[in-house]
């Protein structure tokens, strides 16, 4: 799977794991799926900060992204220096 660029990418990231589940016979609830997409969906966009000792996201990440990983308390903010490219 690519990084998670849009709605659509983290839906298919979220399909393709669960393909891979139900060949491998384990069948989990829908919840475990959708935190998995949204995890999935923030892992890439984030970096850790030595000097704050905080793990930031990258100046260029998608907003619902972000909001999504304020939501969730995993990243308080946005960096301004770095790119992920």
């Amino acid at each position: 799977m690519n990084q998670i660029l849009t709605h659509e990418d983290r839906a298919e990231h979220v399909k393709a794991c669960q393909a891979h589940d139900k060949e491998q016979g384990v069948i989990l609830p829908v919840e475990y799926y959708s935190r998995l997409g949204d995890q999935a969906s923030v892992n890439a966009w984030y970096y850790h900060d030595p000097a704050s000792g905080y793990n930031r996201l990258y100046a260029n990440t998608p907003d619902w992204i972000v909001e999504l990983a304020r939501k969730m308390r995993w990243i308080c903010d946005k960096g301004v220096l770095e790119q992920n490219a």
